[in-house]
């Protein structure tokens, strides 16, 4: 893990250094090849994300998602990491149609995992901006197949976290707190320390008791 985690700053100083060089060549494709520059910011959109610089991959992607002759696939990318920016930038209303452009594209495009990564995304989004629990659980459950189907236990930790906070307040306590522990449970399982430092972020926030959770390991 902490290997991984040297690699990645390394590899951030190194985008940093040589930003320029990529502003150059994307004000290029603004005026050459703009379906180049889709591609180009989208790919450089989740060193943008990491970096928390999120106005500046905003700010590239909006010019170039809707370029004309761009692949489905390309596009679809895009729109996804659009609208993951613009929720970063505390664009919610923005964000909302950027994610579901994304997933209707992934559907047309039979990207059924796509298709429930973005409706979790939706789901979070929900939850947290528009009072829509109802709708942010029905999102999670009808994606949880696709996430059971990869075995990807990051993922599996985010998902039923989302999910239990759709459900606080409207199902019973014990079921709520089953769906943290299924999150607690997936993010050990991860080995994944950000996401384990979040998940107790989580449990803070809401008030959770932590003892519960030794009965997920």
């Amino acid at each position: 893990q902490a290997a991984h985690e040297a690699r990645n700053e390394l590899n951030a100083a190194r985008f940093k250094r040589e930003e320029h060089v990529l502003f150059a060549a994307l004000a290029w494709c603004a005026l050459a090849d703009p379906t180049r520059g889709l591609r180009l910011a989208c790919a450089a959109s989740h060193q943008w994300y990491r970096l928390a610089d999120y106005s500046t991959g905003r700010h590239w992607l909006r010019r170039f998602v809707d370029a004309p002759g761009a692949d489905a696939m390309s596009r679809a990318a895009a729109l996804h990491n659009l609208g993951l920016l613009e929720e970063r930038c505390g664009a919610f209303q923005d964000s909302y149609p950027y994610l579901a452009r994304a997933r209707d594209l992934y559907d047309v495009l039979g990207e059924s995992f796509e298709v429930a990564h973005t409706n979790v995304r939706l789901a979070d989004l929900y939850y947290m901006t528009s009072g829509q629990p109802e709708l942010a659980e029905a999102l999670c459950r009808a994606a949880l197949p696709a996430f059971e189907a990869v075995a990807d236990d990051t993922g599996m930790a985010w998902i039923y976290s989302v999910l239990g906070r759709a459900c606080m307040g409207r199902r019973a306590q014990a079921e709520v707190e089953r769906y943290f522990d299924l999150s607690y449970a997936h993010t050990v399982r991860s080995t994944d320390w950000h996401a384990q430092a979040w998940m107790y972020s989580v449990a803070g926030d809401f008030d959770l008791d932590f003892d519960h959770f030794a009965r997920a390991e």
